[in-house]
């Protein structure tokens, strides 16, 4: 640990109040200017297939958007085949009551 590392963390962590590094001081304080040592990371293959399978099912899925468009569209063309049976439901009792009345 670096000593400015040591040194916020005891600020940070200080019961006095009045001690205590604030909000304005904590930008200023010297860890933030020092540079950070680079480190090489190692790989990570099951992180690495775990995105690649995140990535994958989120493009194999309909946008939410799309997904409830494509529903209102579907109740939208239902309520639209309901209309046109009902509509040939009473042309069809229209004849009949017709028919019935000549005879």
């Amino acid at each position: 640990m670096s000593p400015e590392f040591s040194d916020l963390i005891g600020r940070l962590l200080d019961k006095d109040p009045g001690r205590r590094i604030g909000w304005a001081a904590l930008p200023e304080h010297p860890f933030w200017q020092a540079p950070l040592p680079l480190r090489a990371m190692p790989p990570e293959p099951r992180l690495a297939a775990y995105l690649a399978s995140q990535r994958a099912a989120a493009a194999a899925a309909p946008a939410p958007a799309a997904a409830q468009r494509a529903q209102v569209l579907a109740q939208r063309q239902l309520a639209s085949i309901r209309g046109m049976l009902v509509l040939a439901q009473c042309k069809g009792k229209g004849s009949q009551v017709r028919t019935q009345r000549e005879g």
